[in-house]
């Protein structure tokens, strides 16, 4: 992602924030929710809406827009890193466990 859009180091710090709080999100909810594919989907795509709006604000338009048409990508990429995390990394439990549920990250 920051190859891609050509991120500086501030919005490239920026993003790694706010995909590691997805990230966190994510596994908490996956953990929550085991074997309730529909709901952990369902709860997946707010995470997924949030830091849509998260990233609108750290990256320019164009940066935004090019992001949003490979939304699909960057997804399927997601689930793949997650399902990497979680078969290789147990210690992804605590890390998620303590994920704020507010995506509280500060893009000023």
């Amino acid at each position: 992602m920051i190859k891609e859009l050509r991120l500086n180091n501030f919005q490239s710090k920026k993003v790694k924030e706010i995909n590691l709080q997805v990230a966190e999100q994510i596994t908490a909810i996956e953990q929550q929710f085991a074997g309730k594919q529909a709901k952990i989907d369902d709860l997946c795509k707010n995470i997924y809406a949030e830091r849509d709006l998260y990233l609108e604000k750290v990256l320019s338009t164009v940066q935004y827009n090019d992001y949003f048409g490979d939304r699909k990508v960057y997804s399927a990429a997601d689930k793949k890193f997650m399902a990497t995390v979680n078969n290789q990394n147990t210690g992804a439990v605590a890390a998620a466990e303590s994920a704020s549920p507010d995506m509280s990250v500060s893009v000023n």
